[in-house]
């Protein structure tokens, strides 16, 4: 990797940066938990709003839920953090959350 920010106005600072990015973007999950019930109604709309589905079941998670997440993953280039089954990296789960406040 060669990352170069010596022509920004702060190159430390944006060197920081795209390390936290390449970190983000490459690095595999360091621990995971599972989604509370709140950030599963978050997920599910953020889905829904960003149209990776037309609708989403309540409740427990499910496939439906599963293939519209991993394609948000996917569109995130967060594959690396992806965990399966309603698990949840919290780095990448920060990200999304940061990326895409409520309210949609």
């Amino acid at each position: 990797m060669n990352l170069r920010a010596d022509d920004h106005a702060d190159p430390c600072g944006e060197l920081a940066r795209l390390l936290d990015l390449h970190d983000l973007l490459f690095g595999r999950p360091q621990d995971t938990r599972p989604l509370t019930e709140d950030e599963l109604k978050w997920l599910r709309a953020l889905l829904i709003w960003q149209d990776y589905a037309t609708s989403l079941p309540a409740g427990d998670w499910d496939a439906d839920t599963e293939a519209a997440a991993w394609a948000l993953y996917g569109t995130e280039n967060l594959e690396e953090r992806w965990v399966a089954g309603g698990q949840v990296d919290p780095a990448a789960l920060a990200y999304l959350q940061e990326r895409y406040p409520e309210p949609f």
